[in-house]
């Protein structure tokens, strides 16, 4: 895990190191430029977001810090991460929960049963 938030870390540096382009000019640098700070930012929310997840299997980690990095993503950050559920393509799920908190089977129009 700790060699993981390491690689991305070392990753989102080497991406800003590549943020000077000086074979490029014009809309060229600009376009490199942008692409590196957005290669960058996806390598070190990657690393916080793990941070957060992991903060209780890694050794020697300063809790309180991983929490104030988990506080301070944002919701935009959460829906790259995670997706818009809102815009959800697959129509839908064809399971139902009962009041057991499990899932049922629901009968398809052909008769064949689902999970």
């Amino acid at each position: 895990m700790s060699y993981c938030l390491g690689s991305l870390e070392y990753q989102a540096k080497e991406w800003e190191r590549r943020t000077v382009v000086p074979q490029f000019s014009g809309e060229h640098a600009e376009g490199a430029t942008a692409y590196a700070h957005k290669q960058a930012a996806i390598c070190q929310i990657v690393a916080d977001n793990f941070r957060v997840l992991w903060a209780r299997y890694l050794i020697g980690s300063n809790l309180e810090s991983m929490v104030n990095i988990g506080s301070s993503l944002s919701t935009s950050t959460y829906v790259y991460m995670h997706g818009d559920e809102s815009d959800d393509e697959l129509g839908g799920s064809d399971l139902k929960s009962n009041n057991d908190g499990e899932q049922d089977v629901n009968d398809d129009e052909d008769g064949d049963d689902t999970l």
